[in-house]
């Protein structure tokens, strides 16, 4: 079991200096496709993306390209969210 939550680990990342987290991307990682920790997670100006488990090597090739853009890793369009 974790210590912190991701909704926990967001609010102590508020604490880090704005020009340190301009250098950072927060994906969060979820157990489930969950349409409400999606939508909290699109909502919070911190978090660039939510990836459901497992993390694949394909997934984190996606993060990491120059052409990555937040929240186009979910498997369905949240432009309806």
């Amino acid at each position: 079991m974790p210590v912190m939550n991701a909704w926990q680990f967001l609010k102590e990342v508020e604490k880090i200096p704005q020009e340190v987290l301009n250098k950072c991307r927060i994906i969060l990682l979820g157990s489930s496709f969950d349409l409400f920790q999606i939508k909290k997670a699109k909502a919070n100006n911190m978090v660039n993306d939510y990836v459901t488990k497992p993390l694949t090597a394909k997934t984190l090739q996606m993060l990491r390209s120059a052409k990555y853009k937040p929240f186009s890793i979910c498997h369905m369009s949240l432009q309806e969210i």
